[in-house]
């Protein structure tokens, strides 16, 4: 068949009302000793992914080192085990580690292939209860970070992010903790131990898992760690609201090339409101994509950067807006301008029906990636356990994209998108 390729393909229209979120939850199990495990069955999936969650997170330890030290050190030799046999185990069998931490949690995420589960499930409970914190891993850890630190604190991104997030929460609370060079003459292998006896705790901990799990594989998980003791668990952090000003700071940086552009505020609206998923519609349509306004304007129009990007970011009883992107230190202060412009425009002037479409399709199809497999699920779940939400968020969004329209979205901007209502930070 040949096809005329001088006409655009038919494309069908999206509809939230097609989509099905009642397979989106998970099967819920408990082991002998209470804790959750949360599994995503497909037979379809040959790599078994098993994330375990701690609430250990930076904003637990006075020094945040402290926090990020454990769950590095973790896997670098146990009671019985040394850091090269427990590497050389992974290693053969293929089986992967990544590790993620944040203010409040520490994620391990393991992917290996189910046949090894058996053989590595007593390792893995050994690192996970009997971990060494060996001086001489310490000190080489220590030693490699502090380097990182150094290379991370020349860029203007990094400068700018971490700034921008301080002086966003008034450089207090749990999503402010950031490490300082200082941090590196504080802390001793006796303090990483300390805290890892305290908040690695299993009534604190919530497992996950996803691929081609059995009842046989539940059955081996809770004879691995369906027996440990629970003992009770420090009181979880719940983050206060932030009472913050709005501040314009520049950070000079010598011999830079380029600006980073951050600028931020609170979003006052709970997470489970119509209201927030309404201004989701809003945030996409501003800098939420490709086609988004500040992409068409800052970098395809402009010129001034690579990329533009405005994020909602939801946390644990806090929700925040970011934009950013990194532009030419000539055009800083153009490029601020026309952010602000793309703002006041969406206050002011209807947006075509057509643009907001096109957004809500995006959006419509980015949902569905979203939920596009067993692990996309186990991500989604694992979220909404951190940041204490449910999938109230999910009914409200879909709701959203169908029901906003171009006078909601001017009455939204000018409700939270107030110029005068952001902290502008630059760095370069």
């Amino acid at each position: 068949m040949n096809i005329d390729r001088t006409k655009n393909p038919t494309v069908a229209q999206l509809n939230t009302k097609n989509i099905d979120i009642t397979n989106l939850q998970p099967q819920t199990h408990h082991l002998d000793n209470g804790i959750q495990l949360d599994v995503f069955p497909s037979a379809a999936v040959e790599i078994m992914r098993l994330d375990f969650v701690f609430e250990a997170g930076k904003a637990y330890a006075k020094n945040p080192l402290t926090a990020i030290a454990a769950m590095a050190l973790i896997t670098e030799g146990t009671t019985s085990h040394s850091a090269k046999e427990i590497a050389d185990f992974l290693n053969f069998r293929g089986i992967t580690m990544e590790r993620t931490l944040d203010g409040l949690n520490t994620c391990f995420t393991i992917y290996l292939q189910n046949k090894y589960l058996n053989d590595f499930l007593p390792l893995l409970k050994e690192i996970f209860t009997q971990p060494a914190f060996a001086k001489d891993e310490f000190d080489i850890y220590l030693n490699k970070k502090q380097q990182e630190l150094e290379n991370q604190q020349k860029k203007t991104s990094y400068q700018a992010s971490v700034t921008c997030i301080k002086e966003l929460f008034g450089n207090r609370g749990p999503f402010s903790k950031y490490l300082a060079a200082s941090d590196f003459d504080n802390i001793t292998t006796n303090d990483v131990k300390a805290f890892f006896k305290k908040y690695y705790n299993w009534q604190n901990c919530k497992i996950f898992a996803a691929g081609n799990v059995t009842p046989n594989h539940i059955s081996a998980i809770n004879r691995t760690f369906g027996n440990i003791d629970v003992a009770p668990s420090p009181e979880v952090i719940e983050p206060q609201d932030t009472i913050s000003q709005p501040i314009k700071r520049h950070i000079s940086m010598a011999g830079a090339v380029q600006t980073s552009i951050r600028i931020s505020k609170i979003i006052d609206c709970r997470w489970d409101s119509i209201e927030f998923a309404k201004l989701m519609v809003v945030n996409n349509l501003l800098g939420g994509y490709f086609g988004s306004r500040l992409m068409m304007n800052v970098r395809e129009d402009k010129g001034y950067c690579y990329g533009i990007y405005s994020m909602m970011q939801v946390e644990r009883n806090t929700i925040y807006m970011i934009i950013s992107s990194e532009v030419g230190s000539d055009v800083a202060q153009a490029a601020i301008a026309e952010i602000f412009n793309e703002i006041q425009r969406l206050q002011t002037e209807p947006v075509p029906d057509d643009e907001l479409q096109r957004s809500k399709n995006y959006m419509i199809g980015d949902f569905l990636r979203s939920v596009d497999g067993v692990y996309e699920l186990l991500e989604r779940d694992r979220t909404l356990h951190t940041t204490h939400s449910d999938n109230t968020f999910t009914k409200n969004i879909l709701r959203a994209i169908d029901e906003t329209d171009a006078t909601d979205v001017m009455a939204l901007a000018r409700k939270h998108f107030a110029t005068e209502s952001f902290t502008q930070i630059t760095a370069g």
